[in-house]
C-alpha cells in the first residue's frame, strides 16, 4: 500500500507472461478502497494534476496510445 494513496486494489493473480528480462502480471481486482482526493499523473514526463473542468487537446497521435481500450 502507498501511504497517502487515494485508492488501494487487492488483486488475484489472473495471468502470468514472459516479458523477457521480467515477468508480466496480470491481475483480478478483489476489492477496491478509495478517499476523496485530487489524484496526481505522470504525464509528458512530470507530475500533474487532474483538473476535470478544463479541456484538453487529443494528441494526433492519440490512436497509438489507446491500445485498443
Amino acid at each position: 500500500m502507498i501511504p497517502g494513496g487515494l485508492a488501494s486494489f487487492e488483486c488475484e493473480t489472473y495471468a502470468r507472461y514472459d516479458g523477457g528480462d521480467h515477468e508480466i502480471l496480470v491481475g483480478r481486482v478483489v476489492s477496491l478502497q478509495s478517499v476523496p482526493g485530487e489524484p496526481l499523473v505522470f504525464y509528458g514526463g512530470r507530475h500533474r494534476r487532474i483538473q476535470p473542468d478544463q479541456p484538453i487537446a487529443t494528441p494526433a497521435d492519440a490512436d497509438i496510445w489507446l491500445h485498443g481500450w
